[in-house]
């Protein structure tokens, strides 16, 4: 069972490797954003942000948050996903200002007074609302939801999440070569390459199995 867990994690792991390696190679050129609304009035916001040298990631956990529904964007980076404002929050940075985390407030712009959240282009919109200045508490031009964010760059989340693939590979690498050493001291003991019944008293075929000697093992 913890074997078949274990498997289960590691193929979870490289799924999400592969995620990360291609994200990285889409955030040269193009930011990507998807979020799932939850049940309760919470969300899960996943952004692919461009960067040079390097692009980052950010998964942010949001409570009382105003819509349903999935979204998903691809624009450039200003353009892309919910524009997310911090207003009161706290700051920790980890691995010498490589991993942020972040939790507190947020101002999330909307297209309109009251509307749905502005999903594209919201940059923009806080631009128009002179929103740099400062977002006025309750105002109707934005939601306001609590958020608990983590901040990484791509590489990093590449390199982590490709352990548990290799740590998986390597045992069973190591797994196949003691099959492979248990084959031959079983042939060179007389016994069946099959079942690995002892053929001392019957060579020229396995009374267990019914192999012929000198065949291949099915």
């Amino acid at each position: 069972m913890r074997r078949k867990f274990f498997t289960l994690c590691a193929a979870l792991s490289l799924s999400l490797c592969v995620a990360a390696g291609v994200l990285r190679f889409r955030s040269r050129t193009t930011s990507d954003a998807g979020l799932i609304a939850l049940p309760g009035g919470r969300a899960i916001l996943i952004s692919s942000n461009q960067g040079r040298p390097v692009g980052w990631l950010e998964i942010t956990l949001l409570s009382n948050w105003p819509e349903p529904g999935v979204r998903w964007s691809s624009r450039p980076w200003q353009s892309t996903g919910p524009f997310k404002f911090w207003q009161r929050s706290r700051v920790e940075t980890f691995g010498r200002g490589r991993w942020w985390m972040m939790w507190g407030d947020i101002a999330v712009v909307r297209e309109s007074p009251g509307g749905p959240i502005a999903y594209r282009d919201g940059i923009y919109r806080v631009a128009a609302l002179n929103g740099w200045a400062g977002v006025p508490p309750g105002s109707p031009d934005y939601a306001f939801p609590r958020g608990w964010e983590v901040r990484a760059p791509h590489s990093d989340v590449v390199v982590i999440t490709a352990v548990l693939p290799l740590v998986w590979l390597g045992q069973r690498t190591r797994s196949l070569a003691r099959r492979i050493a248990q084959h031959g001291r079983e042939h060179r003991r007389g016994h069946c390459l099959s079942c690995g019944y002892d053929l001392r008293a019957s060579p020229e075929r396995c009374p267990e199995c019914g192999r012929e000697a000198g065949k291949e093992a099915a």
